[in-house]
């Protein structure tokens, strides 16, 4: 009995054992599947705010990046054909310098332009020109405007937003003396010397006219007895002047007394019935030379040391289709070998791709007329730091600036 009793409290005293044993065993489990559950709780919102901070950090670093890459874009220096110290006849080359290719392409402006200069008419006026026919913008500030005011004999700087110009060059009238000029039709805009090369057409001269003259320094004559209708400059600093006449284009090296022929032709040009138009001209970054065969209705180029040009526009007689082109008169080329030209008796700006076989309407192309989308015998092209498009719409006597609308 006593052995019984004792092997029943033996028993009773394992199961007892056991059950304490479970007990503490699934208290532990219990205790560990608690404590991760709270450590979840804690750790993951730390997670998703480490996490959001990658993200932060991130944007952060992406953003300097293409910061970088849009000042870059608008501050590099803006022309192919002039050196860094100066601004030429072609004002922006950034555009599309550090933009790709397919940014180039892309890049649209709106089709209604905004007047910045010359909004009440026909006239000599300082709130007013009369055929204009060069427009430049200042490399180191946007707002300013050098605008070749070719009937009122007179270049006028134009700063956007005011009612009127300033006469910096010519207003003196008709005429051939030193503070005078006679039909004017092309500028360099020269900072480092503070002054402007200019075309003085029927005077056959190219001068220096310095800006804000304060010390009383005359204007020099660079080029006398000289048919000059267009000049450019290269990144060294090396001068061309088209003549007209002769049909040639010539290079004056620094220090240079007689210039070197460095482009001509044949048909660059209709002589015939002694029919002598201008020959507007661009040399790119690797000292290509364009040429505006305007009654040919073509553009022409010459890759250095070449002795024959190739057509990159036109070419395929007078008209408006896409293929075509109508007496263009000035032209811009980028950093990708496309072509901006002022397609002037087709009242529109075409955008021609290098190496393609027709160009596209960029601005006016709506008839001939003085509406915001119109345009009326446009004869010259610029941009700004921002790539807005600004055009002479000579036959309205006005500066039209066209708003890119994407970068």
């Amino acid at each position: 009995m006593i052995n019984r009793e004792h092997r029943m409290i033996l028993s009773h005293s394992r199961c007892q054992q056991y059950r304490n044993g479970k007990f503490f065993r699934n208290l532990c489990f219990a205790t560990v599947v608690i404590l991760l559950m709270v450590a979840t709780i804690i750790c993951t919102p730390i997670f998703i705010k480490k996490l959001k901070g990658v993200e932060v950090a991130t944007l952060v670093t992406i953003t300097p990046t293409t910061t970088t890459v849009m000042k870059r874009e608008l501050t590099t220096p803006p022309s192919a054909s002039i050196s860094s110290s100066t601004t030429t006849r072609r004002t922006t080359q950034s555009i599309t310098k550090t933009a790709t290719k397919e940014d180039a392409i892309r890049r649209r402006w709106t089709q209604n332009g905004t007047t910045v200069a010359g909004e009440n008419g026909q006239g000599n006026r300082l709130n007013q020109l009369n055929n204009p026919s060069r427009i430049r913008i200042d490399v180191d500030d946007d707002q300013i405007m050098y605008i070749l005011d070719r009937n009122n004999h007179r270049v006028v700087r134009w700063k956007q937003g005011e009612q009127e110009g300033e006469v910096v060059a010519g207003g003196n009238g008709i005429g051939s003396q030193l503070h005078q000029l006679n039909l004017p039709t092309d500028l360099i805009v020269e900072k480092s010397s503070n002054s402007l090369l200019i075309c003085d057409y029927k005077n056959k001269r190219v001068i220096r006219w310095f800006i804000r003259n304060k010390t009383n320094v005359q204007q020099q004559i660079i080029l006398s007895n000289f048919d000059c209708s267009s000049l450019a400059m290269d990144v060294d600093g090396n001068m061309y002047v088209s003549d007209h006449r002769k049909r040639e284009i010539k290079r004056w090296r620094k220090g240079d007394t007689n210039g070197t022929v460095v482009a001509n032709g044949n048909g660059l040009g209709d002589q015939s019935n002694e029919r002598f138009p201008l020959i507007p001209i661009f040399i790119d970054g690797n000292h290509s030379v364009y040429a505006v065969d305007n009654y040919n209705h073509r553009i022409l180029k010459w890759t250095k040391y070449a002795k024959e040009a190739i057509v990159v526009a036109g070419g395929h007689g007078r008209g408006d289709s896409l293929s075509q082109l109508a007496v263009p008169s000035e032209l811009y080329v980028d950093y990708h070998g496309n072509i901006y030209l002022a397609d002037e008796w087709n009242y529109r700006i075409v955008r021609w791709l290098n190496g393609a076989k027709e160009g596209s309407v960029i601005a006016g192309g709506n008839r001939q007329g003085r509406a915001p989308n119109q345009l009326n015998l446009p004869s010259s092209v610029a941009f700004d730091r921002q790539g807005n498009l600004y055009v002479a719409d000579s036959g309205n006597h006005r500066i039209q600036r066209f708003d890119v609308i994407n970068h």
